[in-house]
C-alpha cells in the first residue's frame, strides 16, 4: 500500500509539472468558460447562481462552485478554471494509476498508463483552448467512481458502494453526462445482486451516495423550470447538436441566440427550450436523425487520430488488446474496460467533439500502455536468443518508452501551438475596456460572454435577428453597450452588417472603440436612450 501511494504522489507531482506551464501560458477564455466564471464571480459575490440575470439551470454547480474556491484562493479572474485543469487534471493521473493497477493487476501496466497521461495532450492541454475546462474535474470525478465501482463488483460491501455514488454524483453535478454512467452501473449492480443473491446493502449505499448529494440540485432544477429535470440542457443540446451536425459549430450554436416564438427571449433562456426531445426526433425525421447520426459517427475516428489518441497509441492498443491471450481474469479486467466506454456511445446521438469523448483517453491509455509492453517483452525475447546481444533487449525498452511519451510531449507543444493560434485577444481587450470605461453595472449585449467577463459587467445575449428585434431586446434588457465583431456579422449574422463599420451602423448605436488580432476585428458601441 506504502509503494502504491509513493507511486501514485510521484505521478502527480509528474503531472503537476508537465501541466502547470501550459496553463500559465496568456490566454483569453472563450465559448462556455466564461460562463463558469460569470457563475463563480457572482456566487462570491452573493449576485445569486446567474449568467444572464435569471437563475442559470443549464450549468451544473460544481465546476463554478471550484471556479469560486479559486477565486477565493487568489486565483485571477480569468485563471480559476486553469487552476483546476492542473489540479484535477494531475489528480486524474494519479487516480488512474491506482485504477489500473486494480484492475489489472500488473503495476508496470498501472505506472506506465499513469505517465502517459500526465504528458497526453488531450488530458494536459487541449482542454484549455475546447471551450469549457470541465474535462479534467468531470474525469477526475468519474476515474474516482469507476474505481469504486471496481471494488463494489469484486468486494462488495457498503463503503465502496458509498463511494462510488459519491464520486458519480460529483462527476454528474460536473458535466449532466457524469448520471449515465451511475445509471449504467446501478443496472449491473442490481442485476448481480438478484443474479448472484448478493446482500443489498451495497446496492443501496450506492443509490443513497448518489441521490444525497444530486437530488438538491434536481430541486433547484424543479423549482426554477417547474418541470422534472435531471439536467437543464439535455434538450436544447439536442436542437443544437442537430444544426451543429448539419450546418457547422458556428450555426448551429447560434440557434441558442435565435427568438423563441414570442419574439422577446432567445432559445437559450425561453421556456421553449424544453420542447425538442430525443424521440420526437426520431419519431418525425428518422432519415434526417439517421443521416445525422452516420455524420456524428464518422466524426469518431477522426477524433481519434487527432487530437485524442493519435496513429502510435491505436496500433499500441490493437497490440494491447490482441497481443497476449485472454485469460478468466484478463476477460474480466477487459469487460470492465469496455463498460466503462458504452456511455459515450450517447455522445454521437446529439454531436460529436473531442472534448466530449476526452473520457475515453484514459481509459484508452491502459491499453496504449499494456501494448507497449508486449512491444518490450517480444523485444527482450528476441534479444535472449543471443545472449551477446542480449543487452539490446534493455535499449529497446528504453527506445518503446521513450518514443511513446516523446510522443505526447510532442504533441502537447503541437496542441499549445493550435491552440493558441485559435483565440481571440481582441474580445478580451474590448472587455477590458469596458472595464475602465463603462459605468458600474451598465449590461454589454454580447454574443461572447468573455466580453461581460473581462468588463466586469452585467451579461446580456445579444439575439439573432433583425436589427428591429435586437434592439427591442437590447431596450427590454436596459442594455448600455454593445459589443460585435467582423467574424460573426460575416459568417453567422449577415442581416447585422451594416454594424461592421461605424459609417453604416444603425442611427441608435454611437461608435466607441475597435480591437483587432489576427482573426477578426471587434467593435464597441454605445446604445443610446
Amino acid at each position: 500500500m506504502r509503494n502504491t501511494l509513493l507511486i501514485a504522489f510521484v505521478i502527480v507531482m509528474l503531472a503537476v509539472v508537465c501541466r502547470t506551464p501550459w496553463a500559465l501560458q496568456p490566454r483569453t477564455v472563450r465559448w462556455d468558460e466564461p460562463d463558469y466564471l460569470i457563475l463563480a464571480r457572482n456566487l462570491r459575490r452573493g449576485d445569486g447562481y446567474q449568467v444572464f440575470g435569471v437563475p442559470e439551470i443549464m450549468t451544473p454547480p460544481a465546476v463554478p462552485l471550484l471556479a469560486a474556491a479559486a477565486l477565493a484562493a487568489g486565483a485571477p479572474e480569468d485563471g480559476a478554471l486553469a487552476v483546476w485543469q492542473v489540479l484535477a487534471g494531475a489528480m486524474l493521473c494519479g487516480l488512474l494509476y491506482g485504477l489500473s493497477y486494480e484492475v489489472t493487476g500488473s503495476r508496470r501496466i498501472a505506472v506506465l498508463a499513469g505517465v502517459l497521461a500526465a504528458v497526453s495532450p488531450a488530458l494536459a492541454v487541449w482542454p484549455l483552448y475546447w471551450g469549457s475546462v470541465t474535462e479534467s474535474v468531470f474525469i477526475a470525478f468519474l476515474l474516482a467512481g469507476l474505481w469504486a465501482t471496481w471494488r463494489l463488483l469484486t468486494r462488495p460491501g457498503w463503503r465502496p458502494g458509498a463511494a462510488a455514488g459519491f464520486a458519480f454524483a460529483l462527476a454528474y453535478l460536473s458535466r449532466p453526462e457524469g448520471m449515465i454512467w451511475w445509471a449504467m452501473y446501478l443496472v449491473l449492480v442490481l442485476a448481480i445482486v438478484l443474479w448472484r443473491r448478493r446482500p443489498w446493502l451495497p446496492l443501496l449505499a450506492f443509490v443513497l451516495a448518489f441521490l444525497v448529494v444530486a437530488a438538491p440540485y434536481w430541486a433547484y432544477l424543479s423549482r426554477q423550470s417547474g418541470r422534472l429535470l435531471v439536467s437543464g440542457k439535455t434538450d436544447i443540446t439536442l436542437s443544437l447538436g442537430m444544426r451543429i451536425t448539419e450546418q457547422g459549430s458556428g450555426q448551429g450554436n447560434d440557434y441558442a441566440a435565435a427568438l423563441d416564438s414570442t419574439g422577446s427571449e432567445i432559445m437559450w433562456l425561453s421556456p421553449e427550450r424544453f420542447d425538442a426531445s430525443l424521440l420526437n426526433a426520431l419519431r418525425t425525421d428518422p432519415n434526417g436523425f439517421a443521416h445525422r447520426l452516420y455524420l456524428n459517427l464518422a466524426k469518431v475516428p477522426l477524433a481519434l487520430l487527432n487530437p485524442l489518441l493519435g496513429m502510435l497509441a491505436l496500433a499500441l492498443i490493437v497490440l494491447g488488446l490482441l497481443g497476449r491471450f485472454w485469460d478468466c481474469r484478463r476477460a474480466r479486467a477487459e469487460a470492465f474496460w469496455i463498460s466503462a466506454l458504452l456511455p459515450l456511445a450517447a455522445i454521437p446521438l446529439f454531436h460529436t467533439q473531442p472534448r466530449l469523448l476526452v473520457p475515453l483517453v484514459p481509459l484508452a491509455l491502459v491499453w496504449v500502455s499494456r501494448g507497449a509492453w508486449h512491444a518490450i517483452d517480444w523485444g527482450e525475447v528476441l534479444a535472449n536468443l543471443w545472449p551477446r546481444v542480449k543487452w539490446l533487449g534493455k535499449v529497446w525498452a528504453v527506445l518503446v518508452i521513450a518514443v511513446v511519451l516523446l510522443s505526447g510531449v510532442w504533441g502537447e507543444f503541437n496542441a499549445a501551438r493550435a491552440g493558441q493560434a485559435d483565440l481571440v485577444p481582441s474580445h478580451q481587450a474590448a472587455g477590458r475596456w469596458l472595464r475602465e470605461h463603462a459605468e458600474l453595472g451598465a449590461p454589454v449585449m454580447t454574443r461572447n460572454s468573455e466580453v461581460a467577463l473581462y468588463a466586469d459587467r452585467p451579461d446580456v445575449p445579444f439575439p439573432n435577428a433583425t436589427w428591429e428585434e435586437v434592439l427591442a431586446y437590447a431596450r427590454a434588457h436596459g442594455v448600455r453597450y454593445v459589443v460585435t465583431d467582423s467574424w460573426e456579422l460575416a459568417q453567422l449574422r449577415p442581416q447585422l452588417a451594416a454594424l461592421g463599420d461605424p459609417a453604416t451602423a444603425p442611427p441608435e448605436l454611437q461608435y466607441l472603440a475597435t480591437f483587432s488580432d489576427p482573426r477578426r476585428t471587434t467593435l464597441v458601441y454605445r446604445l443610446t436612450r
